[in-house]
């Protein structure tokens, strides 16, 4: 952390030169050694950080992270700060990356996927999709992963006739411990016991 961002966050806080002043001695009043097989290195001067165990290390930490704060909320505020968010079908993309890593595992020689996000299903039958940037960075991945396969069946299914997969969803956050088994061509998500 830097100590000049540390002041200019008291300073703007409406703290006094002389607080500032104090708070500057005591995190910069430091030496700092290297051991190296040992043997202490040459004293040096760091010129960022807080140091750990020290009592008033927490404090300047919580200082600085609301000065940060606030500066992302008028960030916000003035438009000037964007992000990006990635919708459902970067979670499915993840969900379906782990069921196919897992099926490498296993050894499954037949793939069957059956996903309730057409652009998740478009993308992976090479065709024209809206996927946000993570889930298509993530789909590439299963694509590659699926290149080993001979018999690979992709398609969309309703979201009203996926109960089974949504049951399943709700048990296996339930039991937390999950593997893969291959139970008459279904991947299925069981509890392991």
């Amino acid at each position: 952390m830097e100590w000049n961002y540390i002041i200019r966050i008291f300073k703007n806080f409406g703290f006094s030169d002389k607080w500032c002043e104090l708070i500057f001695e005591c995190i910069s009043a430091v030496k700092s050694t290297v051991l190296l097989n040992g043997i202490p290195g040459v004293p040096f001067n760091p010129t960022r950080g807080l140091r750990q165990g020290d009592s008033l290390s927490p404090y300047l930490f919580i200082t600085a992270l609301e000065g940060l704060s606030r500066l992302f909320y008028q960030d916000e505020q003035n438009k000037t700060f964007s992000g990006t968010t990635t919708g459902p079908t970067a979670a499915e993309a993840l969900a379906l990356q782990q069921t196919v890593r897992c099926a490498k595992e296993l050894k499954i020689s037949n793939i069957k996927i059956k996903a309730d996000y057409m652009d998740v299903v478009k993308f992976l039958n090479n065709r024209a999709s809206t996927c946000d940037w993570r889930a298509k960075a993530i789909l590439k991945d299963v694509q590659v992963l699926l290149c080993n396969y001979e018999n690979v069946d992709i398609s969309y299914v309703y979201r009203k006739y996926n109960g089974e997969a949504d049951q399943l969803a709700r048990w296996s956050r339930k039991k937390q411990k999950t593997y893969i088994t291959d139970d008459s061509n279904i991947l299925a998500l069981k509890n392991k016991s």
